[in-house]
C-alpha cells in the first residue's frame, strides 16, 4: 500500500548536508507521490524568476524521465508562455489538474506542449505553485502520458491534502538552497514562471 504522505525518513533525508543524499531523499518522496497518483513523472523545482536565463532554475529533482540539459533548456525557454501558468497565477497553493483549468486546444497550441511535453509523451499534469518572497517560486506535481487519462477532481482533492506536508518539507529545505530565504513561501502571486509543470 502506498503511503498517504512521504515517509519520515525521506523527509529527514532532504535536510542532509550532502547534495547527493538530499537528491536521493527527494527521489524517494517523488516516487511515492507518482505511485500514489498513478503518474509517470513527478517533479519538484525551485525558481527565482528575477534571475536571467537558465539561472532561474535553482533546484530540481525529477523522477520518471531524464531531465537533461536539452529538456532543461526547453523547459526554461518556453515556460513563461505556458497556458497553465496563467491558471496557476490566480490560484497559489492550490492543487490544479490541467484539464480543469486549460482547455485541450489551448494547451496543444502552446509552444511548451509542441516543443517539450508532446515529444516527451506527457499529456496530463496535476501541480501546485507555491509563491515566495520576491519572485521565488516552488513548483511540484505529477504528470501522466497521452495513453493515460486526466487527473480527476477526487485526485486533485487528495493532492491538495498533501500540501501542508510538502510545504513544511520544502520550507525547511529551501533554507539551504535559496538565497535570502526567510522561511515558508507565503506570497499570493505566482508571477510568470517557467515550466514543464510537472506534466499536463
Amino acid at each position: 500500500m502506498v503511503r498517504a504522505t512521504p515517509d519520515e525518513s525521506a523527509l529527514n533525508g532532504i535536510l542532509a548536508d550532502d547534495d547527493q543524499e538530499t537528491r536521493a531523499a527527494w527521489h524517494t518522496i517523488l516516487e511515492q507521490l507518482a505511485a500514489k497518483f498513478d503518474a509517470t513523472v513527478a517533479q519538484v523545482c525551485y525558481f527565482d524568476l528575477a534571475r536571467p536565463g537558465d539561472d532561474k532554475l535553482l533546484f530540481e529533482v525529477t523522477t520518471g524521465m531524464d531531465f537533461n540539459d536539452k529538456v532543461r533548456s526547453l523547459y526554461l525557454k518556453y515556460g513563461s508562455d505556458d497556458p497553465r501558468l496563467a491558471a496557476a497565477h490566480d490560484r497559489p497553493n492550490q492543487a490544479l489538474s490541467c484539464r480543469e483549468v486549460v482547455d485541450e486546444p489551448t494547451l496543444h497550441a502552446s509552444d511548451i506542449y509542441r516543443h517539450l511535453l508532446e515529444p516527451l509523451g506527457l499529456e496530463y499534469t496535476m501541480w501546485i505553485h507555491e509563491p515566495g518572497p520576491g519572485e521565488q517560486l516552488t513548483v511540484w506535481g505529477v504528470m501522466r502520458g497521452a495513453d493515460s487519462k486526466p487527473f480527476t477532481r477526487a485526485e486533485r482533492e487528495r493532492f491538495q491534502n498533501l500540501v501542508p506536508t510538502f510545504r513544511a518539507a520544502t520550507a525547511v529545505h529551501r533554507l539551504s538552497v535559496l538565497p535570502n530565504e526567510k522561511g515558508p513561501m507565503t506570497g499570493s502571486s505566482a508571477g510568470s514562471a517557467p515550466a514543464a509543470e510537472p506534466g499536463n
